[in-house]
């Protein structure tokens, strides 16, 4: 798993770079007045990586992939599955937290200091 911050930018979203490709991107935005912004967005991106690649999101036409806009995705899961999903999320997000948060600091400091 690649992360990509971006300081101008809100929202988030994870794609593979390339079709067959292993490492998945998982783009953050950093512009948030407060981390906790920064973290549900993290939170969300992880949660929907972990129930995807358990093959566990859906559309309305029976397609189960990575390829579609998550737009009307459906996600369906037994308790079993949502505690692997959580115990996935829960082993990244520790370590991005760790690694994206001194960036949101930085962004958030250059976005203060460019506003006077």
């Amino acid at each position: 798993m690649y992360i990509e911050a971006q300081a101008g930018d809100t929202g988030g979203n994870f794609s593979y770079p390339q079709p067959g490709c292993d490492t998945a991107v998982i783009r953050i935005g950093l512009k948030y007045a407060a981390f906790g912004g920064v973290s549900e967005v993290i939170l969300h991106e992880l949660f929907e990586f972990a129930l995807t690649t358990m093959r566990l999101r859906y559309h309305n036409d029976d397609d189960l992939t990575l390829g579609k806009t998550s737009n009307g995705a459906l996600f369906l899961f037994n308790h079993d599955e949502m505690s692997e999903a959580v115990g996935r999320v829960n082993a990244a997000y520790v370590d991005i937290v760790r690694i994206v948060r001194p960036m949101w600091a930085k962004a958030k400091a250059m976005r203060e200091r460019s506003k006077r």
